[in-house]
């Protein structure tokens, strides 16, 4: 994956000279001022910082327990039904996550919550770490977080999670459809929207309009929701 990964010279080349901007950890610029910044220098530290790569160890994580990882999908999901309406979940299927270190699974579903199953990995959507199924909800961005890191697998039928991962994007940004975004409403509210008016095509509109195809709502795997609360 890393040989493979889009370099920075390959980013820059594709972008007007005039237009980029460069920066490395510790770097200031004033977009009052104007100018790009000194950014041949930027990209030479990130050129040594890559050459590097190659020579530093591999990091793993502590395995992370089932029920740890349905409680944090738990609350993300009764989070994400306070915030968008029921015609807004119905647009994502559920989706199976196989775990890969527990060899176990779960279904997410963002209408009745997320349980364990017993599918196979070859019957899952979605093939994942049991530290990258816990962050992927356990923190606000972690599913579109998920789909940049890339370290998942795709089993079949990838436009249910797709559908997931753009619901989520547009939820970590803030767009929400039964509520204001996280920071209040009244004149902070319309601040908001006006500032970002230009985004609600880009980030909400756009990412939730997702066609899923009949094979990938037929196969979902569905279930009642239990009574009470999810967690």
């Amino acid at each position: 994956m890393n040989s493979a990964v889009n370099s920075l010279d390959d980013v820059a080349a594709r972008v007007d000279r005039s237009r980029l901007l460069v920066m490395y950890p510790g770097d200031v610029w004033n977009g009052e001022q104007g100018g790009v910044g000194d950014t041949e220098v930027a990209k030479s530290k990130y050129r040594c910082d890559w050459s590097e790569v190659a020579t530093q160890p591999l990091t793993s994580h502590d395995t992370c327990p089932m029920e740890k990882i349905l409680d944090a999908a738990n609350r993300r999901i009764e989070d994400m039904q306070q915030k968008y309406q029921r015609w807004v979940l119905k647009r994502v299927p559920p989706v199976s996550f196989y775990v890969t270190d527990l060899r176990r699974a779960f279904v997410a579903n963002l209408r009745a919550g997320a349980k364990e199953v017993g599918l196979p990995e070859a019957k899952c959507v979605v093939s994942l770490a049991s530290q990258a199924a816990w962050y992927s909800f356990a923190m606000r961005f972690g599913l579109p977080t998920l789909g940049v890191s890339g370290r998942f697998k795709i089993n079949h039928a990838e436009s249910a999670f797709a559908a997931l991962k753009k619901l989520g994007a547009a939820y970590s940004s803030g767009f929400y459809t039964k509520k204001g975004p996280r920071f209040g409403v009244g004149w902070r509210l319309c601040e908001f929207w006006w500032r970002r008016r230009r985004d609600v095509v880009s980030q909400f509109l756009r990412r939730t309009n997702v066609s899923v195809t009949p094979d990938a709502r037929r196969n979902a795997p569905n279930y009642a929701r239990p009574p009470g609360k999810l967690y």
